[in-house]
């Protein structure tokens, strides 16, 4: 799988267009569950709006869904979308929320409004690259603890879990790229006592802007 592009996290922000406020809520979501849980969460969070439009995307199930939600068809939902897919963002809902100021929009307006929040909740929320990384553990002797801590810098890993004994034992997840390199060197440090066990790859957002 390539890396793909993702929000980096929750993010919201809002306007007012002619006494309309438009609230653009962008969330990370794994799968259509999640994007449907939390969608609900933003209609009950704003139960008193006049519209939450929305769209969302997950990359794993190819699932793509949008809503105008009693707006004009095509006024909403599909903008809000465009917004994602020009991006190249998935795995996300963006809910943009209306509150009616009374006075109309027209099309042209409407479709300008909910672009607009869209974007400003993709910009609160930030945006990420999945990164495949891969975690392993392995034991290492007090010694050269030090420098493999150094070595782990250097290559971008993460040390998620140590555990002190006789010797020690660390988790961690490194960037699969950078992954051989690392083997080797701790093979150099330990002169090949260090066995390393893969325990798999995931993906994780690292954030770009």
């Amino acid at each position: 799988m390539s890396d793909y592009l993702v929000p980096f996290g929750f993010g919201e922000d809002e306007f007012v267009e002619k006494k309309s406020r438009f609230i653009g809520s962008v969330f990370l979501c794994e799968t259509e569950e999640e994007a449907l849980t939390n969608l609900d969460r933003v209609k009950k969070r704003f139960e008193d709006a006049s519209h939450v439009a929305f769209a969302y995307s997950v990359k794993a199930t190819n699932s793509i869904r949008f809503s105008d939600a009693g707006e004009p068809q095509g006024t909403a939902g599909m903008p809000i979308y465009e917004v994602f897919r020009r991006e190249g963002i998935e795995n996300y809902l963006c809910c943009v929320t209306r509150y009616f100021g009374g006075t109309l929009l027209g099309a042209g307006g409407l479709t300008r409004a909910y672009a607009r929040a869209a974007k400003l909740g993709l910009d609160a929320a930030g945006i990420a690259v999945m990164k495949p990384v891969k975690i392993i553990s392995f034991r290492c002797e007090y010694p050269v603890f030090e420098l493999i801590k150094l070595e782990i810098d250097s290559v971008g890993g993460t040390i998620e879990a140590i555990e002190y004994g006789a010797d020690i034992h660390i988790g961690m997840r490194i960037p699969e790229g950078n992954f051989t390199s690392f083997a080797g060197k701790l093979g150099e440090l330990s002169s090949g006592r260090i066995h390393i066990t893969e325990e798999g790859v995931r993906y994780l957002p690292v954030r770009i802007r």
